[in-house]
């Protein structure tokens, strides 16, 4: 099973006839540090466990970039279907 921190999530704004607009986003933190900077990974007490964090994070961007892809492609045939539609009413 592959684990996940699930801490970052991606936003998705369609605006129609206009370009999409996305971001990823802070989903949740494991608590702020000490100068109020969220933190994206617990505590950990080596490198190697350190190293396991970072690379759940990058797998969590790695579905984000899949899930962004996906959703602008479906935006763009949405628009152009949105301007095919506007041409048969001429």
């Amino acid at each position: 099973m592959t684990q996940s921190l699930k801490t970052l999530q991606l936003l998705f704004e369609e605006n129609l006839p206009y370009p999409a607009k996305s971001c990823v986003c802070l989903g949740g933190s494991y608590g702020v540090a000490k100068d109020g900077e969220p933190l994206l990974t617990p505590d950990c007490i080596d490198a190697r466990e350190l190293e396991h964090y970072i690379e759940l994070l990058k797998r969590d961007l790695d579905e984000i970039k899949v899930k962004a892809r996906k959703r602008f492609v479906a935006y763009e045939k949405k628009i152009e279907q949105h301007f095919n539609d506007k041409s048969l009413e001429r």
